[in-house]
């Protein structure tokens, strides 16, 4: 007990102590990964603001190259294109050059019809009006009639007075805007007349002659005879108008632009659905397909430049509402933020009398944050990053909210909320540590468990050891008892002369001889365990014939027998003309032979006689020996031929024994290259076989 107790107690002291360690490295483990995280989460908010920040550099840099000697313009769509290509966050530019916003480029305001009344008036001169000043009112007041008459006319229906009062107003003295809209006026109604020609030749008049004039309207004057020829059939000029448009190639109002822009995109589309219609149909026989103006990729090239001006545009309006060129930074800061709405804010940096900036993509920034999200270390798996507007509200549990802090300049306006995913990676690696923990001190409790068990084991054997020993002194000495008391008692009956005849000298002689040599088989057996125990025993193997084993072991047993045993019989059940020649040695043979004799007759109890039989076997011979006695339990019958045991019946029975004669029979027998096997049944008796091998024959 008290060994166990101190194997116990130190034991459980250091899982105690192991597991309070373990707890301290856990707490220490959590706090150096939180670390970490927020560590993390700050590296990302500040990759994301150097990102704008190198975008505006760039902006910068492009406009300073622009604004140098020979070049065209400070900014302009292409330039804002190349930018957003390799700058995803940006989604408008603008740049504003000495308090003035340069682009995107203010919308022009065209005076009206009144206005340039008023202006033209203002231009006279202030004395009286001369006399050719007044024949031209009165011209510009007759064709104004006259264009007034052909409207009606063709409003009514009488095509060819409209075409004749139209052509009055068209081919009138000094031309101008008058002039320009009799020419539109006489293309119009020619081609409701079908003089496709004529309307043609009217209209490209009209593109030659009216340079950058406009309508009331603000149209300019050749972007409607363009347009007219497209309607007549000339597709082809579909491209050059977009192109001019793009360009501000005409002198029109800005609604203007917008309308044909989307026109011209619109006739596009319409064109380039035809060519494919046509194409597709099969005709009979085949008719040749003019080649379509553009391609699909072309046309949706086309109308992504012409959605990115219209976005340019209102980015314009908007700046221009705001007043950004108003607007300026705090003094020492060269890069800052603006709040416009919402859904706009602007990032901006300033360079001298220059100042860039351009509309920031929330949804590409998002994206990015996503991105960089899936950049972390895998420390930081456990981590979800989010954008938020700063002042927003954050509806994330406390236990969950790793870090929340506004980016860095010039994202002031935005935080990043890092939270805790749902499979917290510290727990886990708490998890497996605890495991891995329980483990060992699992595996200790089990180490410690068989170390007691193996000793409790080692002890109780050493001690049944000390039993056995103890019991096989006390009867070896009744054993030698027994055969020493009998020759005393008859060596002093001859010795007193008690014999009345020389029959009954010569039964004590023969019972003083036969106790001589059953002491001498005892002692015999006690010597030969110790020899073969120290392993000086000799073995003499060599070829001996088993009936003659059997001989020597019945003479020799006969001789050392009681007059009142039971009868031994001797049957062979060895094949006719088989081998009976075995590997032996002959002494060790025959003492165990004679051991099993010895117990047979012992443990029969007056039971029917003993039977020895020879037995053939697959390279072996068998020597059986059987009684009719008390029989062995089965699960003693693995225990039988240890050393110093004996059965629990076999004490019960108060049959004398040394514990050694089985025990030897076993050790000679595994000297002999042979085996014994034992089969019993409780009050049936028992079997006791040793098997020789068997020595071939020299024709093998």
């Amino acid at each position: 007990m008290l060994p166990a107790v101190a194997i116990v107690v130190p034991a459980s002291l250091l899982a105690v102590l192991g597991w309070r360690a373990y707890r301290a490295d856990a707490l220490s483990l959590r706090d150096r990964f939180r670390q970490d995280q927020a560590a993390m989460v700050r590296l990302a908010a500040a990759r994301l603001s150097e990102e704008v920040g190198r975008a505006l550099e760039d902006l910068a840099e492009r406009a300073r190259a622009r604004a140098k000697p020979g070049a065209r313009s400070v900014f302009d769509e292409q330039s804002e294109a190349r930018f957003r290509a390799t700058h995803s966050l940006a989604r408008h530019v603008f740049v504003v050059h000495q308090g003035q916003l340069i682009y995107p480029a203010p919308t022009q305001r065209f005076a009206s019809r009144d206005e340039r009344s008023t202006e033209s008036d203002a231009l006279q001169p202030s004395s009286a009006v001369t006399h050719r000043y007044i024949q031209q009112q009165r011209r510009l007041r007759r064709m104004r009639a006259v264009f007034g008459r052909a409207l009606r006319a063709e409003y009514r229906g009488r095509l060819g007075r409209a075409a004749r009062l139209y052509g009055i107003v068209a081919r009138a003295v000094g031309g101008g805007r008058m002039a320009a809209n009799g020419s539109l006026g006489l293309a119009r109604v020619l081609r409701r007349r079908g003089d496709l020609k004529g309307a043609r030749k009217a209209l490209v008049s009209v593109a030659q002659a009216a340079g950058a004039k406009r309508n009331a309207r603000g149209i300019a004057y050749k972007l409607l005879a363009h347009a007219g020829l497209v309607e007549l059939g000339d597709r082809a000029r579909l491209l050059e108008m977009h192109k001019r448009l793009m360009g501000a190639g005409y002198a029109t109002s800005p609604q203007s632009r917008r309308f044909y822009l989307r026109w011209v995109v619109r006739r596009l589309r319409r064109a380039l659905g035809r060519s494919r219609l046509t194409a597709a149909s099969s005709t009979t026989p085949p008719v040749k397909v003019s080649a379509p103006l553009l391609s699909s990729s072309q046309l949706r090239g086309i109308s992504q430049r012409t959605e990115a001006l219209f976005a340019t545009e209102r980015f314009g309006r908007m700046l221009a509402r705001y007043g950004v060129q108003e607007r300026a930074l705090p003094s020492g800061e060269r890069t800052g933020a603006l709040l416009v709405d919402a859904g706009t804010i602007l990032v901006l940096r300033r360079d001298g009398q220059t100042m860039v900036g351009f509309s920031l993509d929330q949804q590409a920034l998002r994206r990015r944050v996503g991105q960089q999200q899936r950049r972390l270390p895998p420390s930081g798996r456990g981590i979800a990053l989010r954008l938020s507007r700063v002042g927003q509200r954050i509806d994330v549990p406390a236990k969950k909210l790793l870090h929340n802090a506004a980016l860095p300049a010039p994202l002031g306006h935005f935080s990043l909320i890092a939270t805790r995913a749902a499979a917290d990676p510290v727990a886990d690696i708490e998890r497996k540590g605890q495991l891995r923990h329980i483990g060992m001190v699992l595996g200790l409790v089990l180490v410690l468990a068989a170390g007691l068990f193996f000793t409790y084991r080692g002890v109780r054997r050493e001690s049944d050891l000390a039993q056995l020993k103890s019991d096989f002194a006390s009867n070896v000495s009744h054993e030698l008892k027994t055969p020493l008391t009998s020759i005393r008692m008859y060596a002093e009956m001859l010795q007193q002369g008690i014999a009345e005849g020389p029959d009954d000298q010569q039964r004590y002689h023969e019972v003083i001889i036969r106790e001589s040599e059953r002491l001498g088989r005892l002692i015999a057996n006690v010597l030969d365990f110790s020899r073969v125990e120290r392993g000086t025993r000799r073995y003499d193997l060599v070829e001996i014939e088993v009936d003659e084993l059997v001989r020597d072991a019945l003479d020799t047993f006969s001789r050392l027998a009681d007059e009142d045993v039971a009868d031994v019989t001797l049957a062979d059940k060895i094949e006719p003309g088989a081998s009976k020649h075995v590997i032996a040695d002959h002494e060790a043979a025959v003492q165990s032979l004679l051991n099993l004799l010895s117990n047979a007759v012992k443990y029969s109890r007056g039971a029917p006689g003993v039977e020895v039989t020879l037995r053939g076997g697959h390279g072996e011979l068998g020597v059986e020996v059987r009684d009719h006695g008390i029989g062995i339990p089965p699960a003693e019958q693995k225990r039988i031929f240890d050393d110093f045991y004996r059965a629990p019946q076999a004490r019960q029975a108060n049959v004398e024994g040394t514990g050694l004669g089985l025990a030897l029979v076993r050790r000679h027998m595994e000297a002999c290259g042979g085996r014994v096997t034992v089969q019993s049944a409780v009050a049936k008796g028992s079997r006791f076989t040793l098997w020789f091998p068997a020595a071939r024959d020299e024709e093998e």
